[in-house]
């Protein structure tokens, strides 16, 4: 998924791909999927919880992976 594609969809239907992908991903660990394995969905999973975090008024400002003192 791309970011910047993700940031342009309204607020449903983040919320729609969000719950679809989690389930996804729930499912596939259920079923004795590794976690190696799942990297793709886990990836687009966080790539949608950003693009959601971002669209609720979080903004990139007040992520703390982007805060210049942020450590480790």
């Amino acid at each position: 998924m791309d970011l910047e594609k993700l940031s342009r969809l309204n607020l449903d239907t983040l919320r729609t791909q969000h719950a679809l992908a989690a389930a996804r991903l729930k499912t596939a660990l259920l079923d004795g999927t590794s976690w190696e394995e799942l990297r793709d969905i886990r990836r687009d999973l966080t790539e949608l919880e950003i693009a959601l975090h971002r669209k609720l008024g979080g903004g990139p400002a007040t992520d703390p992976s982007g805060h210049p003192k942020r450590e480790g």
